[in-house]
């Protein structure tokens, strides 16, 4: 699973916490963002997850709903 994190502007935003959570709502993998905003979340197990900024951080970043599938793994 990856991505970028950016500002409505279309800036990057470097150092943001970005948090994997599961149905559960438990926080699976952490990860921090680039300088260019990018992310990656490497050896997700198959399952359905959101993408989050960490809410510690304060921040509007929408969270994203994911699936990862057998298919999926490389």
């Amino acid at each position: 699973i990856d991505g970028t994190a950016m500002r409505e502007d279309g800036d990057p935003i470097p150092g943001l916490r970005i948090e994997l959570v599961n149905a559960e709502g438990a926080v699976v993998m952490s990860t921090e963002s680039a300088y260019d905003g990018f992310y990656t979340f490497e050896f997700v197990p198959p399952g359905t997850y959101t993408v989050r900024a960490d809410p510690s951080y304060e921040v509007n970043v929408p969270p994203e709903t994911v699936s990862v599938s057998s298919e999926d793994l490389f």
